[in-house]
């Protein structure tokens, strides 16, 4: 019935940006539009008996102007976030300015101003009917916002810019820089995301192509899949490496008995001297150092390791686990349609390829992010978080005895003591207060800060209880937050040991894959070829998977590509293609090139 009452221009708008739909036929007071003196649109407040223009009532579009020029030349890798839809000239311009495909995102406190706007009569159809803008009013909204901001692909940002429409802006100064705010935080969250991409994912790609061989060529109980839910029921506890960890180490070893213990791999250093052995640990690091934890710790050959695809070779063969599961990481995000898109790391598809489905964690960028939704995945309830400090703590970083500890330590001296070691890495840092546990302001940092936000973010759509059981560190908002004691005496020992369910987990083991010897020797065939850029092509059209080694030259030159010119852009590409795919060649060779005479 609505659609047949609708104009032509929000059909239209209706197929293109179906959110936008929410708006049709809603409430419009205490806005109303009206004429400015020159005959443009003005929209006006009407509120306590008093009419307000939010625009110039004389030439509201050379208001608009004078607001873009002020902006100053833009690039098409920016976003511009403009904050407050009180001047519809100001939206009918801004197409003008935008390159093509270029991301504009309006923003208003109000959701009666969207009802106005996506009017016919508001005139601003050609900016809600254009790509890559959009309009966001009202407190509701802020959902959507945060889903379309998470879901963009970074590679095509360079920044943001904003504008700000000082009427709107006035009428509710806390939303605007709330909603900044937010945007800036996911921006900046994409952008590191991007460029840690940039800077890990050969690596990552080459351990998972080497860790492909401890998977069978079907589906096992190798991999994390069949293990879902096999914890229904059973309280976990998750057990990071935070300073106020020693504190709660007496309550841990009571807790083993009524909960399925998961530590992350920094915090098993400290369990295990503390003659605490949990029932199973998490690593995820593609880096040589993750090896350091376990180095000299008793008790692994009794424990369940749980590894990600991505977790270094060296630390496979080097750490004898009584067994090993392996999962992979993915993030889930929502498509501006609303569907879920699934981006997993690379060489993840080649995998499940040779084994099938793996089973995929969601992470926040720590271990102590995955192991949350590992605990989930399993089925335990509720879920225990403890020495997830997420804070420095006394100033300090981590819990004495992990491996950092011990390394800083070996540094220390007459002149420089632990404590300045700790204290010069945290002024390295961007340090900020943050609330506390007990509602005073701790010190934490952007990288902590970023993590905290995971898992504010995932608890409201998690079913399971979670009780945030630190000693101290910074407050999750979410977490019920209790005295580790107190849950002592909530929960009941166990019948039976929590690690049980594992029982038939399998050892490490080694298969050989035709596939891999295959993907070896094409990589092999293609390095030191004369012609670098067809040689890597043709390559990835093959193995998909391998065209992320030329990710991060194909965005360097999407930027700065009139400023090089094509024939220096060109020989910057292939050198970068040749030298990513010797590395990778020289990687892979200890592991293949025996297999392959």
């Amino acid at each position: 019935m609505l659609l047949t009452m609708l104009s032509e221009a929000q059909k239209e708008i209706q197929l293109r940006k179906p959110y936008l739909a929410g708006y049709f036929g809603q409430e419009c007071a205490p806005f109303a539009l009206k004429r400015a003196k020159n005959g443009e649109v003005v929209v006006e407040l009407q509120q306590g008996g008093a009419v307000r223009d939010l625009s110039s009532a004389y030439n509201p579009g050379q208001q608009a102007a004078r607001l873009l020029e002020s902006l100053g030349p833009l690039r098409g890798s920016e976003i511009l976030l403009i904050l407050g839809a009180g001047n519809p000239e100001l939206l009918n311009q801004v197409p003008g300015l935008l390159r093509e495909n270029q991301i504009c995102i309006t923003v208003d406190a109000e959701a009666a101003l969207g009802a106005l706007l996506t009017r016919p009569e508001a005139g601003v159809t050609q900016y809600l009917l254009r790509p890559g803008c959009h309009l966001f009013c009202g407190p509701a909204m802020q959902p959507a916002l945060r889903s379309y901001m998470e879901a963009l692909p970074a590679r095509r940002l360079s920044g943001l810019r904003v504008l700000r429409h000082r009427a709107s802006i006035d009428l509710d100064p806390d939303f605007y820089r709330q909603t900044e705010l937010a945007v800036r935080d996911i921006l900046r969250s994409r952008m590191s995301d991007m460029l840690t991409r940039f800077e890990f994912e050969p690596v990552w790609l080459r351990n998972i192509l080497i860790n492909t061989r401890h998977l069978p060529a079907s589906p096992s109980r190798h991999s994390l899949g069949p293990w879902q839910n096999c914890l229904a029921g059973t309280p976990g506890l998750l057990v990071a490496a935070g300073p106020s960890l020693r504190q709660s180490l007496p309550e841990i070893a009571e807790l083993r008995k009524r909960a399925f213990v998961l530590a992350c791999d920094t915090a098993f250093r400290p369990l295990a001297a503390a003659g605490i052995l949990p029932h199973a640990v998490l690593t995820l690091d593609a880096q040589r150092h993750t090896l350091l934890p376990f180095l000299g710790s008793p008790g692994l050959e009794a424990t369940l390791l749980f590894a990600d695809l991505v977790t270094n070779p060296l630390v496979l063969r080097s750490v004898r686990a009584r067994a090993v599961i392996f999962s992979t990481t993915a993030r889930i995000t929502h498509a501006s349609d609303g569907s879920l898109r699934r981006e997993a790391t690379a060489g993840t598809a080649f995998a499940e390829s040779i084994h099938g489905p793996l089973g995929a964690l969601q992470s926040g960028g720590s271990v102590a992010t995955s192991g949350f939704d590992l605990l989930r995945n399993l089925g335990c309830d509720p879920i225990l978080l403890i020495g997830q400090d997420l804070a420095y703590t006394n100033r300090t970083i981590h819990s004495m005895g992990t491996h950092h500890t011990r390394r800083w330590l070996s540094t220390s001296n007459r002149t420089t003591a632990l404590e300045t070691t700790i204290e010069r890495i945290v002024r390295k840092r961007e340090t900020m207060d943050v609330e506390g546990l007990d509602g005073a302001p701790v010190l934490s940092d952007y990288v902590l800060s970023l993590y905290r936000h995971w898992f504010e973010v995932s608890l409201p759509s998690v079913s399971n209880r979670v009780v945030n059981l630190s000693a101290a560190g910074a407050r999750i908002a979410g977490a019920e937050q209790l005295d580790a004691c107190a849950i002592l005496e909530e929960l009941p020992v166990l019948s039976h040991d929590a690690s049980a369910a594992f029982a038939d987990a399998l050892p490490l083991e080694a298969f050989e894959h035709e596939a891999a010897l295959r993907l070896y020797a094409d990589v092999r065939r293609s390095t030191g070829e004369k012609h670098a850029i067809a040689q890597a092509e043709a390559l990835f059209e093959r193995h998909g998977d391998l065209a992320v080694l030329g990710d991060r030259a194909r965005v360097y030159l999407e930027r700065n590509r009139e400023k090089l010119g094509a024939q220096r852009a060109e020989t910057l590409y292939a050198r970068n293609l040749s030298q990513a795919l010797s590395n990778l060649e020289r990687g892979l060779r200890p592991y293949y090139e025996k297999k392959q005479q």
